[in-house]
């Protein structure tokens, strides 16, 4: 999600209830092939939300729903060093587990 988080960028993501996201939100979701996307929620459809990234001209074609949303962006870290950020991304992602507060992703 360039330019706001550069590649290696380690981000917090806390789970969130589906039904009090807004548009704005930078949320972290499972696209259809399975990945991790980092976008910002643009509006709110009966079947789920659209998102859109920062740098993208067009909407993601995949809704996020309550099935495949991860969760919010909370706070984000990142260094002017790739070799510091590298080391960060190692030594967070392990710790962070799904249902055990907040969780940390590398290069979202």
């Amino acid at each position: 999600m360039e330019p706001l988080y550069r590649a290696g960028t380690a981000v917090v993501v806390h789970e969130q209830n589906f039904f009090t996201l807004r548009p704005g939100m930078a949320v972290i979701y499972r696209g259809s092939e399975g990945h991790c996307v980092a976008h910002v929620l643009i509006k709110e459809l009966r079947g789920g939300w659209i998102a859109q990234g920062l740098n993208n001209c067009e909407p993601d074609r995949t809704l996020v729903t309550r099935e495949n949303l991860v969760g919010v962006i909370t706070a984000a870290y990142a260094s002017a060093s790739a070799t510091v950020r590298d080391d960060l991304a190692r030594q967070i992602a392990p710790q962070a587990t799904i249902g055990q507060g907040p969780r940390v992703a590398a290069n979202p």
